[in-house]
């Protein structure tokens, strides 16, 4: 066994302070994983929804088809969806366009989409949905959600 020598000070009590200091930095570093982790989980799977739509618009699909595949791939995974395709809607909302040959805006809605999105139209899917951050330490640190905007465009066969 290691002696101390006579007079010099204590060292007890030395780890815990250590330990006390480097904790609150570990659970931090350990959050802050888990919760871009899972940030980067949300992206990815609006991403692919996004781009699913698409890929049903440009093989012909109609607003209803177009609409119902990205809503039910976002609640498959989880994510809250909107009742309808071209509303505002928290935390997501699905708009679904599309551009003329010419590259002009179609503005579609959900009634002229199929009419104006025809071969040789490029469609435009956006899915906008609002990550709300797991732990409570990025919500003060960054805000209470973080805004997550997929677009993807594919040109109509």
């Amino acid at each position: 066994m290691a002696r101390r020598r006579e007079g010099a000070p204590s060292e007890d009590g030395a780890v815990a302070v250590e330990f006390a200091l480097i904790v609150p930095i570990m659970l931090m570093l350990v959050f802050g994983i888990v919760d871009f982790g899972w940030m980067i989980n949300r992206d990815m799977l609006v991403d692919n929804a996004s781009r699913d739509g698409a890929r049903v618009a440009s093989l012909g699909g109609k607003f209803a088809q177009v609409c119902s595949s990205v809503r039910t791939e976002l609640s498959s995974s989880g994510i809250a969806v909107p009742t309808s395709c071209n509303t505002t809607g928290s935390p997501t909302s699905i708009k679904v366009d599309c551009r003329k040959a010419d590259d002009t805006a179609c503005n579609a809605t959900s009634s002229n989409y199929d009419t104006l999105a025809v071969s040789g139209s490029t469609v435009v899917v956006t899915i906008t949905y609002q990550h709300a951050w797991v732990t409570p330490m990025l919500s003060t640190m960054l805000g209470r959600t973080k805004t997550i905007v997929e677009t993807t465009q594919m040109v109509v066969e």
